[in-house]
């Protein structure tokens, strides 16, 4: 394996000469940068990227932390942040929370003691952390002092029930898992309370904390009370699917005799069939605005306190 000194002979010039090539931090003329690029291409050398690390006292090595990977939104997030990272010479930490604060507040000391960079927080724990001066974005979570990348929620989710009342729903019911902490995640159910005033739509809410892995039995409980309801508006993937699956169960035809909007759009690309009416949130463009935020953020630069990323309002099968 070529060294840097290999890299120097070749090209004739000093090791601190190839390490200004290399490093990008050093005059060097036009002439030499050619002659050490070439013999680097030529001994295929790569530089010592722990070397690096160590010298500029920098990780590259970022903690992405979300609730649970199996969530198909969470999943997809995680593939898209990762490779943003990558492409930007970093490398991310996977933190799967499962639902244990405890777990999260651990990792979170990886930080003080310079293991990571930076986090990008997803989860719904923060009462015990201390994001003071730490470099942290959050999707959808509001907490002070920390940069906030969502999507647009609110406007999102009017358009969506207005698509149900447009093609003849008249008792439109909405259900959806309350969060622990304030999150920006609260204004689908806000534009549902207010769509529900302008347009005298009775109100019809299963809206509670709820952990991963309960929507099946939330669904059953809400549409077994409700079984009048002729739309229905979820506001997540998870929830929109067992809805309708518990709707099959008690005999509805969807979207014949209940339609079904969701929110997120993730899991269209996992389930063939039905496909769903969704609000399709962006989540390629939201991994991107995380990381370009984070990077600002760990380079001590100012950033926007919220970021707003337009969604799509893709139809399919359920309604």
């Amino acid at each position: 394996m070529a060294s840097i000194h290999d890299v120097a002979k070749l090209a004739n010039v000093g090791t601190t000469t190839v390490s200004r090539v290399i490093n990008k931090n050093g005059y060097v003329s036009k002439e030499t940068l050619e002659k050490v690029n070439k013999a680097i291409e030529e001994l295929n050398y790569s530089p010592n990227q722990l070397g690096k690390n160590l010298r500029s006292r920098k990780s590259y090595l970022v903690a992405l932390f979300v609730p649970t990977i199996f969530h198909p939104f969470f999943s997809k997030l995680a593939y898209y942040v990762e490779s943003e990272l990558y492409h930007k010479g970093y490398k991310m930490l996977l933190v799967n929370s499962q639902d244990e604060p405890d777990k999260e507040v651990k990792l979170m000391k990886m930080i003080h003691s310079g293991q990571v960079e930076g986090i990008i927080y997803v989860t719904h724990y923060n009462e015990r952390i201390n994001f003071k001066s730490l470099p942290v974005v959050t999707l959808d979570r509001h907490i002070e002092g920390v940069p906030c990348i969502t999507s647009d929620n609110y406007n999102a989710s009017k358009k969506a029930l207005y698509y149900l009342r447009k093609v003849g729903c008249k008792n439109i019911g909405f259900i959806g898992g309350k969060s622990s902490t304030p999150t920006e995640v609260e204004e689908r159910y806000k534009a549902y309370l207010d769509f529900c005033k302008e347009t005298d739509n009775p109100k019809t809410v299963s809206y509670n904390e709820l952990k991963h892995g309960e929507e099946l039995m939330v669904s059953k409980l809400f549409l077994d009370k409700n079984r009048t309801l002729d739309g229905i508006f979820c506001s997540s993937d998870l929830l929109t699917n067992a809805c309708y699956l518990k709707l099959i169960e008690n005999g509805k035809k969807v979207p014949e005799d209940v339609k079904i909007i969701g929110y997120d759009g993730a899991l269209n690309e996992l389930v063939p069939e039905p496909v769903f009416t969704v609000v399709k949130q962006r989540i390629d463009l939201i991994a991107k605005e995380l990381v370009r935020t984070l990077l600002l953020r760990i380079d001590e630069e100012e950033v926007e306190e919220i970021e707003y990323i337009s969604s799509e309002f893709v139809l399919g099968d359920t309604a």
